[in-house]
């Protein structure tokens, strides 16, 4: 994963996620159509389509101290992310979906939905494993339609 030089370390965790991510989506046969497009409601992690359907992806991305993977440490706090998508933030995520369509009007008949990938990171020294084939990162759970909207 190459980091996006000038960037916090925690925008770098996140921009690698979203990065895993989308290989994730290329290697299930999606097309990614953006990344990290941004507007003055907010920023889409990854646009992507599959057939007739196109899929607006939030990406959350948490790293786990000492290794604990997430399925143990749910008594810590979000630890998978899944909590920072509250319904200001889907909110948000909408209207910027809107935007995007707006201005790229060919996608606007296509079948919209909302997905979600969380992503874990690890200390690879640590001696994390990885589903990804990256030291220290997996796609810990990709949820398709977590929500959907009519346009």
């Amino acid at each position: 994963m190459d980091p996006s030089p000038g960037r916090t370390s925690r925008q770098r965790i996140g921009d690698s996620g979203e990065e895993l991510v989308a290989h994730h989506l290329l290697s299930q046969h999606w097309q990614i159509v953006a990344q990290q497009w941004r507007c003055r409601w907010g920023e889409l992690d990854v646009v992507a389509h599959k057939g007739s359907t196109l899929a607006f992806v939030e990406v959350k991305t948490r790293a786990v101290a000492d290794g604990i993977p997430l399925h143990l440490a749910q008594q810590f706090r979000d630890p998978s992310g899944l909590g920072a998508i509250g319904s200001r933030k889907r909110e948000k995520i909408i209207k910027t979906a809107q935007a995007f369509l707006a201005t790229h009007p060919g996608w606007t008949e296509w079948h919209c939905r909302f997905d979600i990938a969380l992503v874990q990171h690890r200390d690879p020294a640590l001696g994390a494993t990885s589903s990804s084939g990256i030291p220290g990162w997996s796609l810990y759970r990709y949820i398709p339609a977590a929500f959907e909207v009519e346009f």
